[in-house]
């Protein structure tokens, strides 16, 4: 009667296993998760503007307004009211934009990055090379030996892969660091100052308040002249504060002709 005996396992004429590369694998795959190995990059902008000319000054009307005085004369306040030309003193310069960026790595997460992109690349050629210099032993007695060089081929490509991924990434955000500038293009640039009284106008209709400190309001029409009378109450002496004697008096329509008088 014949018997078949089991072959020696030839385990102890291999100096490693493909179980070595699945730890590794397991090793490689938690890295990143202990020393955070994704890079991260602050990005900062401003603008910066580059003129190509000096400036021109010039001035634009803004209209007609009114220039109010006002004086009191016993139970009464006479207003002189001038009409006046309003200009504004503008500022024309034409000038190039450019958006200035600048990238720079937070702390040493890049540095980590490359690391762990050495290690990956570094771990999957190791375990190519290994493979490659212990090839699966062959068949004995026609029995057919378990083949797991696939496995660790695959698992080689895998960590070189994410190895060539994490240093490829690297070199982009690395050749991406430092400041650069993009044009936005000529403009020209308009800075507008106070509006003043810039000369005399032709006088027209008009209408004056004044108000008094307890916030009663009086009013009356200009003359072709430009002059106008208040009448102020009896008890216009009751109505003031001791602390501010003074009345409002302006042009209606025109807050700019607002002038504080002593009543």
């Amino acid at each position: 009667m014949a018997v078949a005996l089991r072959p020696k396992r030839q385990a102890s004429r291999q100096p490693a296993s493909p179980r070595l590369a699945s730890r590794w694998a397991a090793l490689l795959a938690t890295a990143p998760l202990w020393a955070g190995a994704c890079a991260k990059v602050h990005v900062e902008r401003s603008l910066r503007v580059q003129p190509m000319e000096k400036a021109r000054e010039s001035a634009e009307e803004r209209g007609v307004g009114a220039k109010v005085e006002g004086k009191r004369d016993g139970g009464q306040v006479h207003v002189q009211v001038h009409a006046v030309r309003r200009c504004q003193t503008v500022k024309l310069q034409r000038a190039e934009g450019f958006e200035r960026t600048t990238r720079v790595a937070v702390g040493h997460s890049l540095t980590m990055q490359w690391a762990m992109g050495g290690l990956f690349f570094t771990s999957g050629a190791g375990i190519a090379a290994w493979q490659w210099t212990h090839p699966t032993p062959p068949a004995t007695d026609g029995l057919v030996a378990p083949d797991r060089s696939r496995s660790t081929w695959l698992q080689a490509g895998a960590i070189g892969a994410i190895g060539v991924g994490l240093l490829v990434g690297s070199l982009w955000q690395q050749l991406g660091l430092g400041t650069s500038e993009r044009s936005l293009g000529v403009r020209e640039l308009r800075r507008e100052g106070r509006v003043r009284d810039c000369g005399p106008a032709p006088p027209g209709a008009a209408r004056v308040r004044l108000t008094l400190p307890d916030g009663t309001s009086l009013q009356a029409d200009v003359d072709a002249e430009g002059r106008a009378t208040l009448a102020l109450p009896e008890d216009v002496e009751a109505r003031m504060q001791e602390t501010d004697r003074r009345g409002t008096l302006e042009v209606l329509g025109d807050w700019r002709s607002q002038t504080r008088i002593g009543l």
